[in-house]
């Protein structure tokens, strides 16, 4: 079920309008493969592409980063092909581990800083940079709401193609979230319905993908805006579904903004 001023099931969209969301939402959105070595076996992740002032870089989950600081090289692939990195020379920012939630040590949110001379080359590679600060000037209390139709980016584990390095992505549509928040953290838990492709043996890997909220026109199904609301770091099975946990809004605009222009 879709919330708007009249409700829709995700079937009651058009073609038309999905196929631009899921165009839109790629601009931003970012497979990657963690390596200790160009003969090891890829850990496939994923990550948002975000500006937070004059600074760019990666917002995905706190565990990706930790597998990532393991490794020698992080490897981002756009398009058909990938710019690797050293890992010695990326940082990040984010908060500490407060408690454990879902199995998991929470907060599970960072912000991995890119070097400022790659930024152009993403750039120029049909790759944006999702505007936190102005997302948040503009949409205010609105970036809270749970209207519109939600969905989620990842590149799932059972769709890697070893041999060849390529790194399917993914966008599933999903329930409205169910919220609750925990020492200022927002979570979100989301009923993953397939509609790009089938669904995966599993969802293994969606982890760091962004969370995505777009408000249209219940009338002629037209887009207003396409909004960054969570990050994934968590996916289980319950009974015949597939089910998304990651952090919200919340999250992103008032805590991990804080943080980072703090630092």
């Amino acid at each position: 079920m879709i919330k708007n001023s009249k409700k829709f099931q995700i079937s009651d969209l058009p073609d038309s309008m999905l196929k631009e969301v899921r165009r839109s939402i790629r601009f931003y959105s970012v497979a990657m493969l963690i390596y200790k070595g160009e003969d090891s076996k890829a850990i496939p992740a994923s990550g948002t592409l975000c500006r937070i002032g004059q600074q760019c870089g990666i917002v995905t989950a706190r565990h990706v980063w930790a597998e990532i600081e393991k490794h020698l090289e992080l490897k981002i692939v756009i398009g058909q092909g990938a710019h690797t990195f050293k890992v010695s020379y990326l940082a990040s920012f984010g908060p500490s581990i407060l408690g454990n939630k879902f199995g998991c040590s929470v907060p599970d949110i960072i912000s991995i800083k890119l070097p400022s001379n790659f930024c152009s080359t993403f750039e120029a590679n049909r790759k944006l940079f999702y505007p936190l600060n102005k997302s948040l000037s503009k949409h205010g209390n609105n970036l809270y709401s749970d209207e519109g139709y939600w969905c989620t980016f990842g590149s799932p584990e059972k769709r890697l193609k070893r041999e060849s390095g390529q790194v399917p992505s993914v966008i599933y549509g999903t329930s409205i979230p169910q919220k609750c928040e925990e020492n200022r953290w927002d979570y979100l838990e989301l009923d993953v319905i397939a509609e790009e492709g089938e669904m995966p043996q599993d969802v293994r890997g969606m982890s760091g993908g962004g969370i995505w909220r777009t408000l249209f026109s219940p009338i002629d199904f037209s887009i207003y805006d396409i909004i960054f609301s969570g990050v994934n770091f968590y996916q289980t099975e319950i009974g015949k579904k597939y089910q998304i946990i990651g952090h919200g809004p919340k999250s992103i605009y008032k805590n991990l903004l804080e943080l980072v222009n703090t630092q």
